[in-house]
């Protein structure tokens, strides 16, 4: 049984469950009040965490992860405040120490900032440094990662940034050129 149930979390995991999760947090969250609850938190949460658990962090379901379900903005924030035992399962898992030895990677690094654009990179950067608030025990031994991989992240949106500037994008008073438009929601 157990078996089978990793079997249909990968074949969903395939089947676009990562992008329609994020459609569903993004709109649930991104907006002046969440619409979403701490039930519905709590049932994404283990949508997104349970193929990620079953592959073992395979780095292909890691990506999808961190593209689809980390870049979603200020996730971890809304996990902290309506559903603690949501973030616990991002804790217990150890999304924080996988996220860390993916992104240290260049290769990995450029994969996942290949399909996010710069203000979603920040949303990761500022996601990944909450999930290392919440694992405070575990960061001091992984200082060196986390400081290499934000320091990786803050430059590839530098480089973003100023590569953008087009008559196709606007200018952002605090984030530099950005070819999305600004939610003023």
């Amino acid at each position: 049984m157990i078996q089978l149930c990793n079997s249909l979390q990968s074949h969903l995991a395939s089947k676009r469950l990562y992008p329609s999760l994020q459609a569903v947090l993004t709109r649930g969250l991104v907006r002046i009040r969440p619409v979403l609850k701490r039930a519905s938190l709590m049932a994404l949460a283990n949508l997104a965490i349970r193929p990620l658990v079953s592959s073992q962090f395979s780095p292909p379901v890691l990506n999808l992860f961190l593209v689809h379900i980390l870049s979603v903005p200020a996730l971890l924030h809304f996990l902290s405040t309506m559903a603690v035992e949501a973030l616990q399962l991002f804790v217990t898992n150890k999304v924080f120490l996988h996220t860390l030895e993916y992104l240290k990677e260049e290769q990995n690094m450029r994969a996942v900032f290949t399909l996010l654009e710069g203000n979603y990179t920040l949303c990761l950067f500022a996601n990944v440094v909450q999930l290392a608030h919440a694992n405070i025990q575990m960061l001091e031994p992984h200082l060196l990662s986390f400081i290499t991989v934000g320091t990786r992240l803050l430059e590839k949106c530098q480089k973003y940034v100023v590569h953008k500037k087009s008559n196709l994008t606007h200018w952002h008073p605090l984030l530099g050129w950005f070819a999305q438009s600004i939610n003023h929601e």
